[in-house]
């Protein structure tokens, strides 16, 4: 399987449907039809990046740096595609093609290159990567969403709100289909951090530490939106934090060890 050539078609599919995206969102052109017409190189790009992850299991598993953004972009992209089908979230494809396309691009130009035997996993340690790994997508697809949303609410306040902020929903739907994402992710996160306690033999690595730090932040969120109705700035500077912690705690290491060490 050619994964240079999957990778470059994902990336192109994936950048024009966002270019698509922004310029129907720009011009606030909320038809159906034009929704629908966009979607389809998404979806193209969406097949030629299932396509990678499908060699990336053949013969086993490799966790490399390249790996893991791709598989985690595959996700978060097909959690959106899903999501769209009942919430008004299509307009998050303006950040989540992009980065697919780039993981996809830089996981099938580096694939030839990997060597050494793919990872060997008991089926509880298999369990416990796959709820981590759909946790850590879901909840970075609400920090992706916190993004879109503090420029919603920046232009707003400011009473100069662009063509691409006029095009989304009001900012209190917005949030609550965020809180909505936010209260999934945290129970996958929860399944997972119970799981690794499980399988894990050392529970003082730098994954679970941080992995824990962000189940803190995100509960502490979630409890005062039940409180004390926490929105706007203080819930998205906590989203972020949050955010932040998972992505040290997945790829903080990979990024030290295989391209700045070269391990």
């Amino acid at each position: 399987m050619n994964t240079a050539l999957l990778g470059c078609a994902a990336f192109f599919a994936y950048g024009f449907a966002a270019i698509f995206l922004g310029l129907r969102l720009q011009r606030q052109e909320n038809n159906q039809d034009g929704l629908l017409a966009g979607q389809i190189p998404a979806i193209a790009g969406f097949v030629a990046h299932s396509g990678l992850i499908a060699s990336m299991f053949m013969g086993g598993m490799h966790f490399a740096f390249f790996n893991s953004l791709a598989l985690f972009a595959w996700i978060i992209t097909g959690l959106l595609m899903l999501s769209t089908l009942r919430w008004p979230l299509g307009s998050l494809g303006i950040l989540v093609y992009p980065i697919a396309g780039l993981c996809a691009a830089l996981f099938g130009l580096t694939a030839s290159s990997q060597s050494g035997a793919p990872a060997s996993f008991s089926l509880p340690l298999q369990l416990h990567i796959i709820s981590s790994v759909f946790a850590y997508s879901m909840l970075s697809l609400a920090g992706l969403q916190a993004i879109i949303l503090a420029v919603q609410d920046h232009q707003l306040h400011h009473h100069k709100p662009s063509g691409f902020v006029r095009s989304l929903p009001p900012l209190q739907t917005m949030e609550r289909l965020m809180f909505r994402v936010i209260g999934v992710g945290f129970i996958l996160l929860s399944l997972a951090l119970v799981s690794g306690f499980i399988v894990v033999d050392n529970w003082f690595t730098h994954k679970i530490i941080f992995s824990i730090i962000a189940w803190l932040i995100f509960a502490t969120l979630l409890a005062g939106r039940w409180k004390a109705g926490w929105r706007g700035r203080k819930a998205i500077r906590l989203i972020l934090s949050g955010i932040s912690f998972l992505i040290l705690a997945f790829f903080g290491s990979k990024l030290v060890l295989e391209l700045i060490l070269g391990a």
